[in-house]
């Protein structure tokens, strides 16, 4: 009984914390950044949590008077009733750039 009270409280820890970080830009190495979204147990389609970060993403460059480029975008694949999580990894660039930089 107390051991999976114990295995419980863990879980709630662990969705908490994941939940606490959800839509905070973070540096990350090479000069990328990373966004995540976790939608927990709301009903969205992978395309809407997907969409949420890349938004994030955008804004967060845009704020800085730059472009988002390059965004690569992962997932925890969850399936039914299991929280979902999508992060997205990208880059701020120069609006100026040209037709090199990707979006």
């Amino acid at each position: 009984m107390i051991k999976r009270l114990l295995s419980v409280l863990s879980a709630l820890a662990l969705l908490g914390a994941c939940a606490s970080q959800d839509g905070q830009v973070k540096r990350v190495a090479d000069g990328s950044f990373e966004v995540g979204y976790y939608a927990g147990l709301k009903p969205l389609s992978w395309v809407e949590i997907k969409n949420r970060t890349l938004e994030k993403a955008d804004a967060y460059c845009t704020a800085q008077d730059l472009k988002m480029v390059d965004p690569v975008i992962t997932s925890n694949k969850a399936t039914g009733l299991t929280p979902k999580e999508a992060i997205t990894r990208f880059k701020c660039v120069p609006r100026d750039q040209g037709a090199d930089a990707r979006r």
